[in-house]
């Protein structure tokens, strides 16, 4: 079996509401002694290490891509959030987990594109979550920074044709970061707000790419995920990348109903984000402080407070 998988750690999209369902279980291990079943589901069997779950700050995906032939390639390591490649993992882990997700579908006999995710502590440990048998969301993080287009290589493998490439041709370049638009509502626990797009506007410049299927008169419909946009900013370095998603963020203009691109654009300003310093709690500590620096900055524009 040919193996070709690329590695990239993220904070909790499930903080987030994101509707990013395989991460629910870092969110709901506080609940699982109270309710036995609740591990039953998310772990499969009723034995769960409870203290692992909730030391775990970090979570980190292992994207496959594989072929009916041997062969494994290492897209190396990189941080995303709100989908960036994975910050300050030392590299050893990281090929530990690699390894470990590599032999999983390798195992299973697996074919085409998957996700294995795992839970990071802050001694190094990782633990299971699930494998996604798919494409993930976050793959346009992974093309912008390896120039590999990888639906085309699931639709290749799944055509029953060879990878396009090898280890060797597999070199990540610079940085990018995914930011999910969906139409939510913050301020209500992130309630779904689906709606008609009275108004739409695309950022665009170097580094910044954009996947939505919006157009001004889109109904958003209440019966799927509200996602309705990703905004990717790629550049030679993080604080590059940071730069441009500002900029992009600021560009973006979607009027019919709430989104949470706001809230994004607060959280590229968050010095702790800035650094890198961020875990799947980051939401939890900081979504009322973002809130509250929202609403001033609307009294702001409104004039209904001086600066």
């Amino acid at each position: 079996m040919k193996t070709a998988h690329y590695t990239f750690t993220t904070w909790n999209e499930s903080a987030m509401a994101s509707g990013f369902d395989g991460a629910a279980g870092v969110r709901q291990a506080a609940l699982i002694p109270q309710q036995p079943q609740k591990a039953e589901t998310l772990g499969g069997d009723k034995i769960i290490d409870l203290t692992a779950w909730r030391a775990a700050n970090l979570m980190e995906e292992v994207g496959l891509l594989e072929e009916p032939e041997e062969l494994d390639w290492d897209g190396g390591a990189y941080n995303e959030e709100r989908e960036e490649p994975g910050l300050y993992v030392p590299a050893p882990r990281l090929r530990k987990s690699r390894r470990a997700a590599v032999a999983a579908a390798q195992a299973a006999g697996y074919v085409g594109a998957g996700t294995v995710e795992f839970v990071l502590s802050p001694e190094g440990q990782f633990y299971f979550i699930e494998m996604n048998t798919r494409i993930q969301v976050e793959h346009p993080v992974t093309e912008l920074v390896t120039g590999i287009d990888l639906v085309k290589e699931q639709l290749r493998v799944a055509s029953g044709l060879p990878l396009s490439f090898t280890q060797e041709d597999v070199q990540v370049t610079g940085h990018a970061i995914e930011c999910r638009i969906n139409a939510e509502d913050p301020e209500r626990d992130f309630m779904p707000c689906p709606g008609t797009t009275t108004f739409l506007h695309l950022p665009g410049g170097p580094g910044v790419r954009v996947d939505t299927a919006l157009y001004t008169g889109y109904e958003v419909p209440p019966y799927y995920d509200s996602l309705v946009a990703k905004v990717l900013a790629h550049g030679s370095t993080r604080l590059e990348s940071v730069r441009r998603m500002r900029r992009a963020l600021e560009e973006l203009i979607i009027e019919g109903y709430p989104t949470n691109a706001p809230l994004a654009h607060l959280i590229m300003h968050d010095p702790e984000f800035v650094r890198g310093r961020y875990d799947t709690g980051f939401l939890d500590k900081n979504l009322e402080r973002l809130l509250e620096l929202a609403r001033t900055c609307d009294r702001l524009m409104d004039g209904d407070e001086k600066p």
